[in-house]
């Protein structure tokens, strides 16, 4: 869930995790579960964990945000019931990179479990990242499972 306010500040509760990394040998496998990892630090850090000499870090780049847009609401039952819905630019942000949402892509399976076969949530969400794969992290309701899924596109 995010709040946001006049000056667009977001707020997303992850629990006791203060920052997130994820590491892929973009050269290698790296769509196969051993080909990637995530690290979650659980508590404040002024520094993070360096990638390995051999993997390439990405430019950094930040996340915009729409307001206004949930699309969970993709999937309830009658979309065109709820006050206000726009269901075509519902769809148009659905397929974007996002925090948290429904998952997009015909690849990308919406029901991962967690250790417990509770129903993870999405937690990140990137389509744009490259050409060929869709990037999509699952976390479960405590924070203490995390489940990085990379699927073609």
């Amino acid at each position: 869930m995010f709040d946001h306010n006049p000056v667009t500040r977001y707020v997303f509760d992850l629990g006791d995790i203060h920052v997130l990394q994820i590491f892929a040998d973009t050269e290698g496998e790296f769509y196969e579960p051993d080909g990637h990892a995530v690290i979650a630090h659980r508590v404040a850090c002024p520094v993070v964990v360096e990638p390995p000499a051999t993997v390439p870090v990405a430019e950094v780049r930040a996340m915009a945000f729409d307001a206004g847009f949930d699309d969970r609401r993709l999937l309830a039952e009658d979309p065109d019931e709820i006050d206000g819905f726009d269901s075509e630019a519902a769809h148009s942000h659905a397929w974007c990179d996002k925090v948290f949402g429904v998952p997009i892509g015909a690849n990308i399976d919406p029901a991962i479990h967690d250790s417990a076969g509770a129903r993870m949530r999405l937690v990140l969400e990137l389509v744009s990242y490259d050409d060929w794969f869709l990037w999509a992290l699952f976390g479960n309701s405590s924070w203490t499972e995390l489940e990085l899924a990379i699927e073609r596109g």
